[in-house]
């Protein structure tokens, strides 16, 4: 069996004579060494109106350079995003991967993609994720040998999930954010509990444009897990302007690294 750099030499000496196009599509399988680092990918969920969104989720890549690697133990099956919010989260895919820079992350749907309304499941189109897979591009991931890594995908439900006019078909365009951190050193933390329990979205960031989201569950409680150390501003937004509460913002919420940050009980006007 060649290695991945004979196989690469051979690309280039067959590409010479014309006999074989080598494109940045190449997959391989993850190589197991004993300073391989291992890579978690976990699915978490920013919040969405609906009842459920639900991804068919078949197989989970990461790009190193032009070349695509297969995870080597994924969890492939249905999840339903709305679950994933009040800081839970779900395993996609463990593996050991090369030490080196990560640019892209590939999540391939199967064709069971669903959005719930109105206890109806409505059929989500996702022709692109079908055939070339979720690419979300990755900055600053960098694999060190011997280290264990979480990449994070806050998959944004409510900006994802678009109604096509008035056809009744909706369409998934996926808005996530993801983020590479080493497993030993998760971040830190924001929790607290809304008072009275109504559903209220909940959204965290250090500076605008770059924000975390999630939902308050049936009692009030929300969190946000392994977010980096710094100066958060948190909002509460009432999902609807009939819910008869307004918009709240705490501003200079600090988070350290390894703690986990109560704003306790926060009564809603």
């Amino acid at each position: 069996m060649f290695s991945l750099v004979n196989r690469n030499l051979l690309c280039l000496a067959l590409a010479l004579f014309g006999l074989l196009s080598c494109t940045d599509d190449t997959i391989t399988t993850s190589p197991t060494t004993p300073e391989a680092p291992r890579l978690e990918v976990r699915l978490t969920d920013a919040p969405g109106d609906y009842e459920k969104v639900i991804i068919d989720v078949v197989d989970v890549q990461v790009k190193f350079d032009s070349t695509w690697i297969d995870l080597d133990t994924d969890y492939a099956g249905s999840y339903d995003l709305i679950e994933l919010t009040a800081g839970a989260d779900t395993l996609l895919a463990s593996s050991e991967l090369p030490a080196g820079s990560l640019t892209q992350v590939r999540l391939i749907l199967g064709e069971d993609n669903f959005v719930q309304i109105d206890s109806v499941l409505i059929p989500l189109r996702t022709p692109s994720a079908q055939q070339s897979g979720l690419k979300i591009n990755l900055a600053n991931a960098t694999l060190a040998p011997n280290q264990a890594y979480t990449l994070l995908l806050d998959f944004d439900a409510g900006r994802s999930v678009i109604r096509a006019g008035n056809s009744g078909n909706y369409n998934l365009k996926p808005v996530i954010r993801a983020e590479l951190f080493p497993a030993d050193l998760p971040g830190g933390g924001i929790t607290g509990i809304l008072s009275p329990a109504e559903g209220q979205y909940v959204f965290a960031y250090q500076t605008p444009g770059d924000t975390l989201g999630t939902y308050a569950n049936e009692t009030g409680a929300f969190s946000f897990v392994s977010i980096p150390a710094g100066s958060y501003t948190v909002e509460i937004t009432p999902p609807t302007d009939s819910s008869g509460y307004s918009q709240q913002v705490l501003t200079d919420v600090i988070v350290t690294d390894g703690n986990l940050t109560d704003l306790g009980i926060i009564d809603l006007q």
